[in-house]
């Protein structure tokens, strides 16, 4: 998962095809989230917290974002978690999010690869008609962050071996003509 997307992927040799998808299947339908696992998991990402800390270049990030997008903005944290989320977050809120989400208003699927397409189109089309169709997911509305004067935050870290710099600006829409030369300009 990432601030934009959740997903669930599978990679498999074409001659393992139906036992890759009946198991691809069983997690998308039933998964179980044994709490066992949750805890692991929580405690390894409240591990990785806490080592990005002392990594500037993790760091900076939250930093930046942290500065640049207003209170309350979606933005404002990375899109990672941070230890105190990480504590609060529960098996059941995990669960519920995945049922929420889940849904066939919400899937798109993709596969690439060898396969046959009218026996995989069939298997797929018959377990999207088995998903609840639920309620699709309506992104919040936020406003455009307007920064009337330049600002600039320090961070010194004196013992950091690199330093790390970050300039930003208000993006472009996702539909404008400029986004595609944007970001090529934006790699180079």
């Amino acid at each position: 998962s990432n601030r934009q997307t959740s997903s669930v992927a599978t990679e498999f040799m074409a001659r393992t095809t139906d036992q890759a998808l009946a198991i691809f299947e069983d997690v998308l339908m039933h998964p179980t989230f044994p709490e066992a696992e949750v805890k692991k998991v929580l405690a390894q990402a409240t591990d990785q917290v806490r080592s990005a800390k002392d990594n500037p270049g993790f760091a900076i990030a939250r930093y930046f974002n942290g500065f640049y997008y207003p209170a309350g903005h979606p933005y404002r944290t990375s899109g990672a978690a941070d230890e105190a989320s990480l504590a609060r977050m529960s098996r059941a809120e995990i669960e519920s999010f995945y049922r929420r989400m889940y849904i066939g208003r919400n899937l798109i699927l993709i596969a690439v690869g060898d396969l046959d397409p009218a026996t995989l189109g069939a298997r797929i089309a018959k377990l999207t008609a088995a998903l609840p169709a639920g309620s699709a997911f309506v992104p919040a509305k936020v406003a455009a962050v307007n920064h009337p004067a330049a600002r600039l935050l320090l961070v010194d870290k004196p013992d950091a071996t690199q330093t790390y710099f970050r300039i930003g600006m208000p993006g472009i829409d996702h539909t404008s003509p400029d986004r595609v030369p944007l970001l090529i300009v934006n790699t180079l």
